[in-house]
């Protein structure tokens, strides 16, 4: 099992056990006093839930203490974790844990980690320079949320994109050469690392749906790079 790329090996641990809960799945459907058929709506994803126990081994219990102390540490924030005999990437932020002593010869310990989080696929890259159009096919099988850089070769007042969301995106005042980032995945639009949102419309941050997407810009003097995860149920 890796963390971020880091293997837990460099704690000591190894994993033991994995369960893995589909996506919750949220409807609010209803049947209205006085109709024959009842209103439905389309069902939106929410989270998966994570139990994984990894074996701590060492020759001492104090060193023992430090690796999951170290690898727990390590958790505090959100990763992207990859799990033995998985295909898929998931990145989760932890919520409990739990820990049981073993003793064999040496020193062992089981901890179980609890987590929520979402199943995607690596990173896929994909550019779209200075064109008016381009199609692209999405990988997996619900939205992603997207990284889009926009680079201008020209100072432009204003630029129009759609198929990022289901509203047009507008960046205004770009400089020559200075990108602008609209990351979908932190909620941040910004300029050489400053934020940039109030030069820009949008009713939503960007994201793909799978399949065929199509998407435009009314400039044709601008560098669009787009990063983005597949996501899967």
């Amino acid at each position: 099992m890796k963390i971020d790329n880091i293997n837990i090996s460099r704690y000591g641990a190894r994993q033991k056990s994995c369960s893995i809960q589909p996506s919750e799945i949220i409807n609010e459907s209803e049947k209205i006093n006085g109709s024959v058929s009842p209103v439905f709506f389309r069902s939106e994803v929410g989270i998966k839930t994570l139990k994984i126990e990894l074996l701590f081994q060492a020759k001492r219990s104090e060193e023992i203490e430090k690796n999951i102390s170290d690898c727990t540490a390590l958790l505090l924030e959100p990763r992207v974790i990859k799990i033995d005999y998985q295909n898929f990437l998931y990145t989760v932020i932890l919520t409990k844990v739990d820990s049981t002593n073993e003793v064999k010869s040496g020193a062992a310990s089981i901890v179980t980690y609890n987590f929520i989080g979402y199943a995607c696929g690596t990173r896929k890259k994909l550019d779209f320079n200075q064109a008016l159009k381009a199609e692209w096919k999405i990988k997996g099988n619900i939205p992603t949320s997207a990284v889009v850089t926009i680079t201008p070769t020209l100072s432009i007042q204003s630029a129009t994109l759609t198929g990022f969301s289901d509203d047009p995106i507008t960046i205004r005042n770009l400089k020559k050469d200075q990108a602008v980032i609209l990351d979908g995945e932190a909620g941040t639009v910004t300029e050489a690392g400053q934020n940039k949102f109030k030069d820009v419309d949008l009713w939503a941050f960007p994201r793909l749906r799978p399949g065929m997407q199509t998407v435009t810009c009314d400039v044709e003097s601008l560098r669009i790079h787009v990063e983005y995860n597949p996501r899967y149920l």
